[in-house]
């Protein structure tokens, strides 16, 4: 009865999921149904708005630095009871479950790798 606009399929895509309040998810229902676009739609484009506004002012490379010194200070806690490359390899499990892009693992693996041998 009312039609749906498909999104792309040839797009690498991941699912993320979330919990709002009934009266926030009857509204974006309801405005979906008038509009006669998706749910999905909707998010995504608020979602892609959002990031681009944010990448101005936190860039990638500034979310890696924050991130570097809770790793580091991390590093410190847990390396004298487990050892080195098991703290990687957690490292590694830890940011993969998260959803981290394989490229931006490697690289914050190179940087940690890189920092702590000095």
């Amino acid at each position: 009865m009312f039609n749906k606009k498909l999104s792309q399929k040839n797009e690498e895509r991941k699912f993320v999921g979330a919990n709002v309040p009934l009266q926030v998810s009857s509204y974006l229902s309801l405005y979906a149904l008038c509009m006669q676009t998706s749910k999905s739609g909707l998010i995504t484009e608020a979602i892609l708005l959002w990031q681009e506004r944010a990448e101005k002012t936190t860039p990638e490379p500034l979310l890696i630095d924050s991130l570097m010194i809770v790793i580091k200070a991390q590093f410190v806690a847990d390396t004298p009871k487990k050892g080195d490359s098991s703290f990687v390899s957690r490292l590694k499990k830890e940011l993969e479950k998260k959803g981290i892009e394989n490229r931006v693992i490697d690289a914050i693996l190179k940087r940690f790798l890189d920092e702590t041998k000095q």
